[in-house]
């Protein structure tokens, strides 16, 4: 079976030849997407801030999907064939993860791998919430409209 290997440039130079609207072709270390464009040095290793609050997301996702399955750490590592401290480290938010151990992970909570990924979100605009309510100042206090 042979691998099919593209550039971003032939996909470049395919679009347009084909009519649609050409996007920019980052340069090396940079990420775009509909939201915003930020750097990522992902050829050295180093991890930005984005990343590493991803990691603890997915992580934290994972964490709290195992304890409503009612499996230990261990349990779950051993499910995912992966190391019980490789799988702290996940659930810490310290480790990435590729794609097949993703699944991997996913198979051995009973569910698929969108909805980790949706968990990550949950938790992500709940802590968004909780610290626009600490920067206004009402730490969970519903004051209503008597105030």
């Amino acid at each position: 079976m042979a691998l099919l290997s593209v550039s971003a440039h032939a996909v470049d130079m395919a679009t347009t030849k084909a009519g649609s609207t050409q996007h920019p072709t980052p340069q090396k270390g940079t990420h775009v997407d509909n939201h915003s464009a930020h750097t990522d040095d992902h050829s050295t290793g180093r991890v930005t801030k984005e990343d590493a609050t991803h990691r603890k997301l997915f992580g934290d996702a994972i964490r709290r999907t195992r304890l409503a399955r009612g499996l230990s750490q261990e349990e779950l590592a051993h499910k995912s064939g992966m190391d019980r401290s490789y799988m702290g480290r996940i659930e810490r938010g310290e480790q990435a993860l590729s794609i097949d151990k993703i699944w991997h992970v996913a198979d051995a909570l009973d569910t698929d791998p969108s909805r980790l990924f949706a968990i990550s979100l949950e938790i992500d605009a709940m802590e968004r919430e909780r610290e626009q309510d600490e920067r206004e100042g009402f730490h969970g206090i519903d004051l209503g409209t008597d105030v």
